[in-house]
């Protein structure tokens, strides 16, 4: 029997590799969906410590990314207030 995720997921793209995977939306309002493994991850924050002008570029490139799907509605904005 496999375990129910907990969470709505949307599918986003990795700003390392640029594929794509699917992460919680909570995740993603937290700012955490970042990269889709530990490697991506790891490759993330060697670039943001040793090159920040392309760490800058790749997080500008995603959140664009983020913008147009929520324009697009494949990210649904409900937020509690």
């Amino acid at each position: 029997m496999a375990k129910e995720s907990r969470g709505q997921r949307v599918e986003v793209r990795c700003i390392a590799c640029c594929s794509l995977f699917k992460a919680r939306t909570a995740d993603l309002y937290r700012g955490w969906a970042r990269s889709c493994s530990k490697a991506c991850a790891a490759r993330i924050r060697e670039v943001k410590a040793r090159k920040p002008e392309k760490y800058a570029r790749m997080k500008r490139n995603f959140e664009d990314y983020i913008a147009d799907a929520i324009i697009l509605g494949e990210i649904d904005v409900k937020k509690k207030v």
